[in-house]
This record gives structure tokens, sequence and C-alpha cells, in this order.
């Protein structure tokens, strides 16, 4: 998740660098907070909420579908517009399968440097689009481009009946270029584990869907 920056008069010179976080934090909490965004699941349950960020297709999908479906776990997954178009078959299979469809909006633009309108249709293309190709009806959930966002985008979001979703777990497995190996995701995802994290792990990523044959996984609930 990408903090904000601290407005000016919260980084006078003599504040500690510890001081400068908290107060960050503290600032970033009330932005999430008051626009209903969430990036934690329940912390007193033994549960993890599975998300997959699908921009394109690189192949591994189905595979991870395929673990999904055998260990009878749901997952949510947040398409854009070009993946809606380019597989509507694997769109199809998600929701068919239980998972939840997401928004990751049309273009996969800076949702800040857009305007409310332009936001607006970014996400109303994609849900136009997953519900033509699929059954489900509703979209409940928004996942901005890489996790960019301001108080603005996160208020026109909830405008548009958005919970914006972001995540407590995740490590670099989005460059096809970098990817170390199916132990290397393992021990990643596994170092920031937590009650009620909610996992950010990217379809196109090698890494990823071998975690999921060698290491399969346990039954993680997804947001009802």
């Amino acid at each position: 998740m990408r903090l904000l920056r601290l407005p000016h008069c919260y980084c006078a010179a003599d504040f500690s660098r510890r001081q400068r976080l908290r107060t960050a934090l503290i600032i970033l909490a009330d932005i999430l907070q008051k626009n209903g965004a969430i990036f934690l699941g329940d912390t007193t349950q033994k549960e993890l909420y599975l998300t997959f960020d699908n921009g394109y297709e690189n192949g591994f999908t189905p595979r991870i579908l395929d673990v999904l479906k055998e260990k009878k776990v749901p997952a949510i997954f947040f398409l854009t517009g070009h993946y809606v178009k380019d597989k509507p078959e694997l769109v199809t299979r998600m929701v068919t399968e239980g998972h939840l469809v997401g928004n990751h909006s049309w273009t996969h633009p800076d949702m800040t440097q857009i305007s409310n309108a332009q936001l607006k249709e970014e996400l109303d293309k994609v849900k136009q689009s997953v519900t033509g190709t699929t059954r489900q009806k509703e979209m409940a959930y928004v996942r901005p481009p890489r996790g960019i966002f301001s108080d603005r985008t996160l208020a026109a979001s909830r405008a548009e009946g958005y919970t914006t979703v972001f995540w407590s777990v995740a490590y670099k497995d989005w460059d096809v270029n970098d990817q170390k190996g199916a132990d290397y995701a393992y021990r990643q995802v596994m170092a920031q584990l937590h009650p009620g994290a909610v996992i950010l792990l990217h379809s196109i990523s090698k890494d990823a869907w071998r975690f999921f044959v060698l290491y399969g996984c346990s039954k993680w609930k997804i947001f009802v």
C-alpha cells in the first residue's frame, strides 16, 4: 500500500523520524476508515483473505484455479478491462467456480491523476463487461492500480458503491523478469502471515502458481 505524503504542517524539522511515521500512519488510518477502505480482515480469527490482481494473462491462471478448486478455497480476482476482453472464458470460470471478481479499472491508470468522472467510467466499463460475460451481476470491491490512491479517489469509489481493498501481505511477485522460485515465494508469504491477513498475489507470476501447486493452501476465507 502506498503511504500518502504528509501535509507540510506535519513535517516540522523538530519531529523525529518515528514521530513523523506515527503521524503518517494515523493520517492514513483515518483516511482509510472514513472512506470504508480495508486492508485487514478479522484479526481475532485464524482466517486469510486470498486476492489476485489480473492485468493480463501469462498462462498460469488456469492452474491456479485448478488448485483453488481442488482445495475448495475461494478467492477474489481484481481484473482490468484488458483481462476481461482477452480472457472471457477464464472470467466466466472464476465466477462459475465460486470466486468473486473485483474491479481493477479498465485501463490501469493512476487514479489520482484522473477526474472523478473518468474514474467512474473506468469502473463502470469493467463492471458492465463482467456482467455481460458472467452471471455476476454485482461488483462490490475495487483495488486501485498499483495501490495508488488519495482521499478523493477513495471517496469517489465509495460513492460508486465500492469497498476499496488493499492488502497486508505482499511481495515483489509481479516482475516476470525477477522470479525466484516457489520456495522463495513460500518463505516471503509465510514470513508475513498473521490472523486476518489480506494476501496480494499476481496471477502472471510463475512463482505464485508453483507455490500453489507445491504447497497447496489451507481453507482460506474470502470477504462475504
